[in-house]
């Protein structure tokens, strides 16, 4: 039983005391947030009412401002800070900010002459006084309720604090006060003996450092990472991206585009297929509905008929049916309608088949154009250009060196000599412009004929499904009626020579060769393969015209 009670004292004691700590830290907590709420806050009425201090409150210059100005501790340090900082910040000022800021200008002029002036002269007449009053009034208030109160309170403190604070507060400082004046004696004896010489010998030294290391930073550290930054640039642009995209461009890139051109291939047949499909069902489902509607129609006839004379037309439906043979369909007219049918059906698969092609031959030739003749094309056209600049620059030095080397009345063996050494670095920059120019024609000739062959490719794919979508159709209709004996040998021979005409006439398929090799995205990948040349053999006249100036 005292166990019991003991136990569950402590838990009880246990649970109280961490209920406590939990509450003391919440407190805690809460304080925290309150005193980091408050201290927000403080912060952003301080920094907005700073911007409003300096916009609208400082004067234009420092000579405008005088000490009578309620915001001298704002607008003062502005100045200053102003002062020190516009030689830096001047340039990127003109630079990026100058143009906006005189854009906006009338805009403010505006406002400040025809919203805060008025804005403010009205607050002058009308609401200034107010706000004086109010400020009198609360300074009375004060002076008659709040203060009073805060005297007497202030004088109980002090009361309190003599009666039990100050004598522990006296003999602590009596305590302390040795200890304090010698250590503060002996800083002072080492600051004025050993640091505060050091400190003025190395000030001047400090701020000499300072300002040549910003005069090295302003005047040559920043000039020189702007240069080697735009010949990094240049480098890239000019020298590793040609090379890079040329690698790209020719090996991996034409890989993917046979695949992407070979699945888009694919899904336009079977989307093509689809459509045909669903063509062909909606044309039986409205065959179907005109056959129900028509047997519905005679149904009721028959039905009113039988209401009105039930005995007259049972026996004359009985004679009919007895007297005459079950009516039905002429296969001759059918075998026509289905034949018709199949020529709508294969007009449609052809028009279909001809805007899918015209789709993706726009696809590819637009990719080649992008890909190729601006991508490939312009980076080998560059390093040509860069080949001749090297070779040229490259002669032009071997020239020289080679002018100099002769003495001033040279033998004709020298001469022969220098001419051979002078032909030799020509005929070796002549190589060099020749392998890059036979780059530019290689891939030109490369260029046609690929964007030729995905262009046959796509075509010849439009072209087999087509076909296969029509011959399957007849084949069906043949296959439908070669049990039909009451079908006239003329039928069947219109019959096999639409079929003949299908696989031999040129009809159809002239149609869909010309939406391909007619197509205007074609002609423009053509025009954009020929552009890269032009300007791929001006790099090869300069050099020789320089030489022989």
């Amino acid at each position: 039983m005292n166990g019991h009670l003991n136990g569950h004292a402590n838990g009880s004691a246990h649970l109280s005391a961490g209920s406590s700590k939990h509450s003391i830290r919440q407190k805690q907590k809460s304080k925290g947030s309150y005193l980091g709420w408050i201290f927000d806050k403080s912060a952003k009425v301080a920094v907005w009412a700073t911007l409003y201090t300096v916009v609208f409150r400082c004067p234009s210059t420092p000579a405008d401002l005088t000490t009578s100005n309620s915001d001298t501790y704002v607008c003062k340090p502005y100045f200053q800070a102003r002062e020190y900082l516009t030689p830096y910040a001047q340039p990127y000022y003109d630079q990026y900010l100058a143009h906006h800021v005189a854009a906006a200008e009338p805009y403010y002029n505006q406002f400040h002459k025809h919203v805060y002036t008025p804005g403010q002269a009205i607050y002058n007449v009308h609401a200034a006084p107010r706000v004086a009053d109010a400020q009198k009034f609360g300074q009375e208030q004060w002076e008659k309720t709040v203060k009073p109160q805060l005297d007497q309170l202030s004088a109980v403190a002090n009361a309190q604090y003599s009666a039990n604070l100050a004598p522990h507060v006296s003999k602590a400082q009596e305590a302390v006060q040795p200890y304090y004046s010698n250590v503060q004696a002996s800083a002072n004896k080492i600051w004025t003996a050993q640091v505060e010489p050091l400190v003025q010998k190395a000030a001047p030294l400090a701020q000499d450092y300072a300002s040549r290391g910003q005069q090295f930073a302003v005047e040559t550290a920043l000039p020189q990472a702007q240069v080697a930054g735009s010949y990094a640039a240049e480098f890239w642009a000019r020298q590793v991206y040609p090379r890079l995209r040329v690698l790209y461009g020719e090996n991996v890139e034409p890989q993917l585009l046979r695949i992407t051109e070979r699945l888009g291939r694919y899904r336009d047949g079977k989307k093509l297929q689809a459509e045909i499909k669903s063509i062909e069902t909606s044309a039986s489902l409205a065959s179907a509905s005109t056959s129900a509607s028509s047997i519905a129609a005679s149904v009721s006839s028959v039905v009113s008929q039988v209401a009105n004379s039930p005995a007259s037309i049972i026996s004359e439906v009985s004679s009919s049916a007895a007297a005459a043979p079950k009516a039905s369909v002429d296969p001759k007219v059918q075998f026509q309608a289905d034949l018709d049918n199949w020529k709508t059906l294969s007009a449609t698969a052809v028009e279909e088949g001809i805007e899918d092609l015209e789709e993706r031959v726009r696809e590819l030739t637009e990719r080649q154009t992008t890909s190729q003749a601006e991508g490939v094309g312009r980076s080998l056209v560059i390093e040509l250009e860069e080949a001749a600049s090297s070779a040229q620059a490259k002669v032009k030095a071997r020239t020289l060196q080679i002018v100099r080397a002769l003495p001033d009345d040279p033998t004709d063996e020298q001469l022969a000599t220098a001419e051979e050494d002078l032909l030799q670095v020509v005929r070796k920059a002549g190589q060099s412009l020749k392998q890059k120019a036979q780059d530019v024609r290689d891939w030109r000739e490369k260029y046609t004929a690929e964007t030729e062959s995905l262009v046959a490719a796509a075509l010849e794919s439009t072209l087999e499904t087509v076909s296969h979508i029509r011959e399957l159709r007849l084949t069906e209709i043949g296959r439908k009626y070669a049990a039909v004996d009451s079908l006239p040998h003329k039928a069947w021979a219109k019959y096999n020579e639409l079929k003949k005409t299908e696989q031999t006439s040129p009809g159809w398929r002239s149609a869909v060769k010309r939406a391909a090799y007619g197509h205007v995205g074609l002609a423009a990948s053509r025009r954009a393969g020929v552009t890269p040349r032009a300007p791929a053999w001006q790099p090869l006249k300069t050099p020789r015209r320089s030489l022989l100036a």
